[in-house]
């Protein structure tokens, strides 16, 4: 018997890796909107978009947020006596699997005992957040993502005072941003409440249950909390073979996201394009597809070509590119001049680009042939 879903899983897998042309047009699936910018659509539901900040949205020559705020801690004239080294270890615990909330029970009494206050804590947010530099383009990819109909929450182990202070200097006003609390009484620092690990997934699940939904982060090692349970995640990080292996989640690897942050809008067009296009796919409807599209690219003569193109896109019904450009394909086939005809036909191939199969044929082709038993 044939696992639907998993044939449905690999075809999204593979339309993410196809670099074809996505096309643009609404779609409403349910309740949520696909492959359109917000307009005045009624009473429709936000995808959502959980993110990671450190190790995401820096410029690539700006130490992470938390770095900045635990150095400044050590200032002449914040509190010297804090030793940066130490809250490192209390950091570099957590990689060796000491738990979340004792790390930051220990590194809440090392604070205490140097008599951290919060003025001091204030002030070292305000000299991180003072230096802290952005990469380029990331809120505007961000911002368009939100355009895309997605609620934007941002996850971060950084101080939210320092996050917040980030937030109004870059003007990102309509994001949900949480990170670490430092809560301060009368006699100083009181208690740490951390935005690691565990305490990610507590709060995605808190925002968002068990929506789909999709992820970014850089670490999977701390962070896989914040990928649990997403359609797609994105890790700004080289490959983890051993996550490659869960088949039932989507996993993109590239690390130029942080160097040209359109390629992570591009990632989930694609997603989103990949999401609809596989939600009633069958390896039978999509060995059809396989079939007319050698045929278009095997046409000998005008007449097979425009036989192969129409019943491709009636199995396609739903995708036509030439939705509002029939006039092509009729002035293709009513023309006898040869030059308008390799013209037409030129430009009819040219939108097909927006066609993964098109575009990577043999790879959909093997695709298919397996039997997903």
């Amino acid at each position: 018997m044939r696992d639907r879903k998993r044939f449905s899983q690999q075809l999204m897998q593979l339309y993410l890796q196809t670099p074809f042309d996505v096309p643009f047009f609404s779609c409403k699936v349910g309740d949520k909107i696909f492959l359109s910018y917000a307009g005045k659509e009624q009473n429709i539901r936000r995808k959502k978009f959980i993110t990671d900040f450190d190790g995401v949205f820096e410029a690539e020559n700006t130490l992470p947020l938390y770095k900045l705020f635990y150095n400044h801690l050590h200032d002449r004239d914040i509190n010297p006596d804090i030793e940066t080294d130490k809250i490192y270890s209390f950091i570099q615990s957590i990689f060796l699997g000491i738990p979340i909330m004792e790390v930051f029970a220990q590194m809440k009494d090392y604070l205490k005992s140097k008599n951290l206050t919060h003025d001091q804590y204030i002030r070292a947010c305000e000299r991180a957040a003072g230096e802290w530099k952005e990469s380029d383009e990331a809120w505007e990819t961000v911002n368009e993502i939100r355009r895309l109909h997605y609620s934007i929450a941002i996850l971060s182990g950084s101080p939210q005072e320092a996050i917040e202070m980030v937030r109004k200097r870059i003007d990102v006003q309509r994001h949900e941003i949480f990170g670490t609390r430092f809560e301060f009484d009368e006699s100083g620092l009181k208690e740490i409440h951390p935005m690691l690990c565990e305490k990610k997934l507590e709060k995605k699940k808190e925002l968002i249950g068990d929506e789909p939904h999709i992820a970014v982060t850089d670490d999977l090692q701390t962070d896989y909390m914040i990928t649990a349970g997403a359609d797609l995640s994105v890790i700004v990080a080289d490959n983890d073979e051993a996550i490659l292996r869960n088949e039932r989640q989507l996993y993109v690897f590239d690390k130029l996201v942080r160097k040209d942050f359109h390629i992570l809008s591009d990632y989930i067009k694609k997603f989103e394009y990949a999401f609809v296009r596989s939600f009633e796919a069958t390896q039978e409807s999509e060995k059809e597809i396989i079939v007319f599209v050698k045929m278009l690219k095997e046409a000998k003569n005008k007449s097979e070509f425009l036989f192969a193109l129409k019943y491709l896109r009636l199995e396609l019904e739903d995708f036509d590119l030439f939705l509002y450009r029939e006039r092509i394909i009729t002035e293709y086939e009513n023309t006898g001049d040869e030059a308008t005809q390799k013209r037409l036909k030129e430009l009819i191939l040219s939108m097909l680009k927006q066609l993964p199969e098109f575009v990577d044929i043999e790879a959909f082709d093997n695709v298919v042939k397996n039997d997903f038993a």
